[in-house]
């Protein structure tokens, strides 16, 4: 069974300011124990890295910004950043039964 929720009769996804805004909040540790704040990939960087991934069109380039760095956020302590990189494009973008703005609602709900 799937289920959808949708927001204001809209599929909200991160443009430049909100993203810029999500970013900002996130704070990790890293193995070392350094507490850092913000992305650790920049728009360009995470655009690079995910240049031979295929994407739902109606994921937006700052979405992949925010999950990337979400991500990597939450991982780094246990995998390398190319499995981060694969394992937050399954999470967020391949999972074929959730919502193509799968990464909004999982941000807006911290």
């Amino acid at each position: 069974m799937k289920i959808y929720i949708t927001l204001k009769d809209e599929c909200k996804h991160f443009d430049k300011e909100s993203a810029e805004e999500a970013v900002k909040r996130i704070y990790y540790t890293t193995k070392d124990g350094v507490e850092h704040h913000g992305a650790h990939w920049s728009l360009e960087q995470v655009l690079d890295a995910t240049s031979t991934l295929e994407f739902k069109d109606c994921v937006t380039d700052y979405d992949k910004y925010v999950a990337f760095n979400a991500a990597y956020a939450d991982l780094n302590k246990t995998l390398t950043e190319e499995l981060i990189i694969e394992t937050a494009y399954a999470f967020f973008f391949e999972d074929e039964d959730a919502p193509c703005n799968k990464i909004w609602l999982y941000m807006r709900s911290f």
